[in-house]
């Protein structure tokens, strides 16, 4: 046999050892959670599509920041969709695997149906209650999936007990979560009784309870029960009773979270909290209407080009239903000025459900003002229109002419129209009729679709 030249020798040892390694690796079982480990998934669900929320994601920010003082490796999110809550749930699960403690916070809205306590996604529409479970995640489910991991503590952390968000785009009294009993040891805490509705504090702070959650943890030395006692007594005492923390525990041994071994810091709350966690995407709903923080859109177009977005948009609206919502809402938090058009005009002509058509002004104001404040026509044409209309907002003809001029001068007839019919019905020096006729047959002329296009995702 002949003797292996120098460079297929150097192949052979290369291959033995990666032979080795991939013996070893197969050999060895993947890494799991070993004792005395915490994990805890937190999340701030405040942008809702309706009935969105001050404070859950200053709420979340905190709680991340204190949680990771005290041992545990956290995972932060903001603003979940239904699929997103049951993965994260999931991989939680799989993480904590023969954890010390693993442990869920969770602010936002939360509504009981029928005995059961659902936590709402920001993609939720609720029509009647017998769409809850379909569009919610169960609590109760939530838990199974915790108790998988075979951790020593299951703790869940509920500051959801606000108003639950309406048809009508506002908030409506609810009747709180139900209570619920813990398992073996696993720890339930509640912002409020059961049956009961939780404040959501002055807007850029904190909820009252998750106020004073912070500060208990802060103090060093108290066991799992005496932690909620504590807070119980101070969110008691600040809310004067209107408000009272509630407690269900399973817990066996004792349970600190706290050892006292370094001081907790409480952090200070950044202006926009979800701009500042890497592990967020920062989504920000502005709820108020305001002057345009931009003018113009940041690709020009033809009117022509304007005209066959404006179709497709259209074309889009109607045939979306309710389960449209989470993908289109999904890309409407990340920016997308079509998306948010597209469910502007959803809530403003209808949206199907189980159980008929969910229509709201105040809501689809809120998306146009999304895309129109960065200077997406096709929202400020709209947006004048609902000044002018006293859809969703008071009657304004000077609002309404301030943003139709804005569509107008990039290019929109639609808004061109408008002007004219402004002048038409709210000026002293009413348009030329021959000028009003051109601006028709200029739209009718440029409005030439193509069929051929695929429809708009």
């Amino acid at each position: 046999m002949r003797p292996l030249s120098c460079k297929l020798m150097v192949r052979a040892l290369a291959a033995l050892m990666l032979a080795l390694a991939s013996m070893q690796a197969i050999a060895q079982p993947p890494p799991t959670a070993t004792d005395g480990k915490r994990f805890a998934l937190v999340i701030g669900n405040r942008s809702y599509i309706r009935g969105p929320l001050d404070n859950p994601g200053n709420d979340a920010f905190v709680m991340d920041a204190v949680l990771r003082q005290l041992g545990f490796a956290v995972e932060l999110r903001y603003d979940l969709t239904r699929s997103r809550m049951n993965s994260e749930l999931d991989e939680l699960s799989r993480r904590a695997k023969g954890a010390e403690a693993v442990l869920v916070y969770y602010s936002g809205h939360g509504v009981q149906d029928r005995g059961k306590n659902f936590l709402l996604p920001v993609d939720t529409m609720l029509s009647d209650s017998s769409s809850i479970p379909e569009m919610s995640v169960s609590v109760d489910k939530a838990l199974d999936v915790l108790k998988r991991s075979g951790a020593r503590v299951t703790i869940m952390i509920l500051d959801a007990c606000r108003n639950t968000p309406s048809e009508n785009g506002r908030s409506r009294g609810g009747a709180g979560l139900e209570l619920m009993k813990s398992a073996e040891g696993t720890l339930i805490a509640f912002s409020t009784a059961p049956g009961a509705v939780a404040a959501d504090g002055k807007a850029g702070g904190n909820s009252v309870f998750t106020e004073a959650l912070a500060k208990s943890l802060a103090e060093p030395k108290r066991s799992a029960e005496g932690v909620f006692k504590r807070v119980r007594e101070i969110v008691a005492t600040v809310s004067q009773r209107k408000q009272v923390p509630w407690l269900n525990s399973g817990l066996t041994g004792e349970f600190i979270f706290n050892s006292g071994e370094k001081a907790v810091v409480i952090p200070v709350i950044p202006a926009n909290p979800t701009t500042v966690a890497s592990t967020s995407r920062a989504r920000d709903v502005t709820r108020q209407i305001a002057a345009p923080s931009t003018t113009r859109w940041r690709e020009t177009r033809s009117p022509e080009e304007w005209l066959q977005v404006d179709w497709e948009i259209a074309q889009r609206v109607k045939r979306i239903s309710v389960d449209d919502l989470s993908e289109l809402t999904g890309r409407a938090y990340d920016g997308d000025a079509k998306a948010q058009v597209i469910l502007g005009d959803a809530f403003q002509y209808g949206i199907r459900t189980g159980a008929g058509e969910i229509r709201s002004n105040p809501d689809a104001m809120r998306w146009y003002q999304q895309a129109g404040n960065r200077g997406y026509p096709l929202a400020q044409v709209r947006i004048g229109e609902m000044y002018y209309e006293s859809r969703g907002v008071d009657r304004n003809l000077a609002e309404s002419k301030r943003w139709l001029e804005l569509a107008a001068a990039q290019g929109l007839e639609r808004a061109r129209i408008n002007l004219l019919q402004l002048r038409m019905h709210g000026s002293a020096t009413p348009p030329d009729p021959k000028e009003l006729l051109d601006a028709w047959k200029g739209l009718m002329l440029n409005y030439i679709p193509k069929p051929s296009a695929p429809p708009p995702k």
